[in-house]
């Protein structure tokens, strides 16, 4: 499970993310790390990657500073597709959704905040969005619970740029 939080302020935008990775084996989870960066600044984007630790690895790996949001959607697509087709049938690889990978890039365009998210459930179509000032954004687990405690927060003075 992953979580992202964004924040989106007079042109900045703040991303936080868990670093934990972690594998379930017969039903039991095991703790793999908790030092993995799962959002990273590549070049003007900065990008968060959720899903099979390996197929991270490899897009992070792909990605340069100046990689375009649709080559690293392309990218993204190849990789999974690829890993499904050897890995689809491995139990190892296996979890309630299948081989998860999801994508979130965030970056300014024209100086205007842009979000951009895909996923392997959608068939990784980009779906892109301009979030007004100050709005949050949460991805992943319990995203809901946390984007109440990240907006409560913001609300008393404790989100700011310095």
């Amino acid at each position: 499970m992953s979580l992202c939080i964004s924040f989106f302020n007079q042109g900045e935008i703040f991303v936080w993310a868990d670093s934990r990775v972690s594998t379930e084996i017969d039903g039991k989870n095991y703790l793999i790390t908790d030092e993995y960066q799962k959002v990273r600044q590549i070049g003007d984007k900065v990008i968060f990657i959720t899903g099979d630790a390996e197929l991270a690895v490899q897009l992070f790996e792909a990605v340069k500073a100046e990689s375009t949001v649709q080559f690293i959607r392309d990218m993204a697509s190849s990789y999974y597709r690829e890993f499904v087709e050897i890995n689809g049938d491995n139990p190892a690889y296996q979890t309630e959704h299948g081989i998860e990978l999801g994508l979130h890039i965030f970056t300014l365009e024209n100086d205007v905040p842009v979000y951009y998210q895909t996923h392997y459930q959608n068939d990784f179509e980009m779906c892109r969005l301009e979030p007004a000032d100050q709005e949050l954004f949460s991805v992943g687990a319990h995203s809901d619970k946390a984007l109440v405690y990240a907006d409560e927060l913001c609300r008393n003075g404790l989100c700011r740029s310095y």
